[in-house]
This record gives structure tokens, C-alpha cells and sequence, in this order.
């Protein structure tokens, strides 16, 4: 049994040897090589977002009071400066009313203290010189001075309630130009929430308009792939409608 192992592996060895010596006399084949190129994949983001017309308004109310009369429709074409929704501007009149009488008033108290200041100035005037030239007593020059002092503070004052009569006029004009509701811009109604002889508070909407020849894409990105999101990088908007 030793023996037949030991020839076993001394052959074997020598067969071993023998292939070696085979393989080594071979000629070596060249193995195939390649240049690899190493590319940035492109990753697209798919968002859901919402498209909105770039200016919207919504149109109200400065004063309280009744709806007169409404213009236009929701999905009306308007133009910058149409006039849209007018309010009831009856207790606007009222007041305009008021405040001119009360300015035709003041004008004339104007007038007569302007006579008064000037009949006191002309008085004193001619006292002045007379107490100059001890032809008139002391008492008489205080008399025409405090006249002179007191018919120039009452014209100051008429002239101060005109001042504010003509403040108060211009109060109830620019009051009235926002009892008529204009488009600010060309674009489409969007909701006309009131008909006529509604009543609405200040700050209401009354009409509400869009102007649909820009439009934004509004849409919400996770904090993780806001470096995907560059400045003036252009994207691509499906409409599925």
C-alpha cells in the first residue's frame, strides 16, 4: 500500500511538472482593455405645483354703504380703468352739500374781516401819528392797537375755516372716485361677489380680477433637494388639462 502511494504521487508531480513546462512555452495573448468614461447621471424632479395668474386683485370697499349698480360678470375681458361696480353715493352728496355752504360761508366771513382788518389798520394808522404828535391820548392808541390786533386774528380765522372747508372738499372728492370701482389692470373677472343693493363694509371684496397674460408656477421643494433647484434654471410645466 506504501508503494502504490508513493508512485501515485510521484507521478503526479511529474505530470504537474510536465504541464507547466507546456504552459509556459505558450505564447502570452493579450488581454482587451477599454477607457471607461465616468458621466453624471440626469435626475428629473417631478413636482405637483399650481399655476396662478401673475396679478390678482381683489377690489373693495374704502366706506360702508348700498351697491348701485354692477357692470360686468365673472369671465368678463375688462381693460385698465373700466368701470366695474359703482357704490350709492347719495350720503357722499349729502356731505358735499354741507361742505359747500359751509365754504361760501367761510368766504364771505373772509371778505368782511378782511374790510374789518384793514378799516382797523388804517385807523391805528392815523391814531399812531396823532399820539406820535401828542395830539391824541395814550388810551386812544391802545384802543386802535388792540383793534388792529384783534381784526387781524379774526381774518387769520376765516381764513382758517376756509383752509379747512376746501380740505374737507377735497376729501369728499377723492372719496367719491373710490365709490367707482375700476379694473387697475386689463385681465378677466374673476368673482363679482355682490349685487346691486348689497350693502358692504369697508375692506369687502367686491369684485376679484386676474390678469392672465403671465402666469406663475407655484410649487414646494424638500430641504434635501433644494441644491437640484438653481436660480433662472429653466422647467418644464405639464398642463394634464
Amino acid at each position: 500500500m506504501r508503494f502504490r502511494i508513493m508512485s501515485l504521487v510521484l507521478i503526479s508531480a511529474f505530470a504537474c511538472g510536465k504541464s507547466e513546462q507546456k504552459l509556459s512555452e505558450r505564447p502570452a495573448i493579450p488581454a482587451p482593455s477599454h477607457i471607461a468614461r465616468v458621466e453624471r447621471e440626469n435626475r428629473t424632479l417631478e413636482i405637483a405645483g399650481t399655476i396662478r395668474a401673475g396679478d390678482v386683485a381683489q377690489l373693495a370697499s374704502r366706506s360702508a354703504g348700498y351697491v348701485s349698480r354692477v357692470y360686468v360678470q365673472a369671465g368678463a375681458h375688462v381693460e385698465k380703468g373700466d368701470l366695474l361696480v359703482s357704490m350709492d353715493d347719495r350720503n357722499l352728496q349729502a356731505q358735499r352739500a354741507k361742505i359747500i355752504a359751509a365754504r361760501e360761508e367761510a368766504q364771505r366771513s373772509a371778505e368782511a374781516a378782511e374790510a374789518q382788518m384793514r378799516l382797523a389798520n388804517i385807523t391805528f394808522t392815523r391814531i399812531e401819528a396823532a399820539y406820535q404828535a401828542k395830539a391824541a391820548s395814550e388810551q386812544a392808541y391802545d384802543e386802535a392797537r388792540i383793534k388792529k390786533e384783534a381784526a387781524g386774528a379774526a381774518y387769520q380765522a376765516a381764513l382758517q375755516r376756509v383752509a379747512q372747508a376746501e380740505s374737507d372738499m377735497r376729501d369728499v372728492q377723492a372719496s367719491s372716485a373710490y365709490l367707482r370701482i375700476t379694473a387697475p389692470f386689463a385681465g378677466i373677472v374673476t368673482s363679482v361677489p355682490v349685487d346691486a343693493g348689497t350693502f358692504v363694509n369697508p375692506g369687502q371684496t367686491i369684485v376679484s380680477i386676474e390678469n392672465r397674460s403671465e402666469y406663475d408656477v407655484l410649487f414646494s421643494v424638500e430641504e434635501g433637494l433644494l441644491n437640484a433647484v438653481q436660480k433662472d434654471r429653466n422647467v418644464m410645466v405639464a398642463v394634464p388639462a
